[in-house]
Formats: structure tokens, C-alpha cells, sequence
């Protein structure tokens, strides 16, 4: 992915690209990025735990007068949280069938989705010293899942 990054990017020297191979944002410091932007990411994490901490990262790296733009699922219907395809993909690849004809030819989606409420997410992030300037419906879910997309700055910077 960084090699593809710097390769569409190669006409633009001051962009930086860094694989990051922690579970938080350390690697980066207070106040750094005016801009953050995150879509289809954070349901992806595998705890919700997980996803309020990359929330208090967020607002940790974002520089003040900055904006976090964000978007997570936020709820989960019953039929969506039970995912078949991630055991059934995982007992079909022991037994040896390839991932390319399970995802492309089965068409199974061996992807667990994770979501947060929009009441955590808000808390999350005024417990952080962010501010939600705005949350909007979002439809890069799916259908069936509700999800949100939101504009964070610092306290004091709105």
C-alpha cells in the first residue's frame, strides 16, 4: 500500500507516507495533522474499545483549528452481526480451497463489522477534549447498517 501511495503521489515530494505497525498513534505526536480522514476503517476494528481508542487518538494528533472527518457504523442489526462467511471462509481454506475462488467465484465476505453508538462516539470524544461539530447520515455501510459520518475539531477551536 505505501509503495502504491508514493507512486500515485510521486508529483507531490512533501507528501510522507508511514506504515504504521502499532495498535494506537503513537508514532505520531501531540498536535500534528491538520486534517484526518477515516471511511470504512474503524468498523473494522475487532473491539469497540479498540475504536474509542483511535477516537482519543484523533483528537490527540489533531492540531488545534484542525478537523477529523470520520465515519463508523452506528448500530448493528441482528442479522448483520451474525456473519457466516468468516467461519465458513476459514474451514474452506483449511481444507484448501483458495481465498481468490472463496471471495471472488463464492462470493464470501469474511469480514467482521464493528459499530459504536452515536452517544459513545460523541462522549468519547468530548472526554478527549474534541468537539463534534456535526454527524451525518452515511451511507458507506451498506443498506442495512446505519452509519454515521463526523466532523471533529479540538475544544476551543471552533
Amino acid at each position: 500500500m505505501i509503495d502504491h501511495a508514493r507512486r500515485y503521489n510521486a508529483e507531490v515530494p512533501a507528501c510522507k507516507f508511514t506504515l504504521n505497525t502499532q495498535t494506537d498513534l503513537r508514532v505520531f505526536g501531540d498536535d500534528t495533522f491538520d486534517l484526518i480522514y477515516s471511511r470504512i476503517v474503524l468498523q473494522h476494528q475487532p473491539h469497540q474499545e479498540w475504536i474509542r481508542a483511535y477516537l482519543r487518538e484523533f483528537v490527540r494528533i489533531l492540531s488545534p483549528g484542525g478537523i477529523a472527518v470520520f465515519q463508523i457504523p452506528s448500530g448493528m442489526p441482528l442479522r448483520a452481526r451474525i456473519n457466516f462467511d468468516l467461519p465458513l471462509y476459514r474451514a474452506l481454506r483449511a481444507v484448501g480451497l483458495s481465498s481468490d475462488f472463496l471471495l471472488k467465484r463464492a462470493k464470501l465476505v469474511p469480514v467482521a463489522t464493528n459499530w459504536l453508538a452515536e452517544r459513545d462516539v460523541r462522549s468519547t470524544i468530548t472526554a478527549s477534549g474534541g468537539v463534534v461539530l456535526r454527524a451525518d447520515e452515511d451511507d458507506s455501510s451498506g443498506p442495512v447498517v446505519p452509519s454515521r459520518m463526523y466532523y471533529v475539531t479540538k475544544a476551543g477551536s471552533e
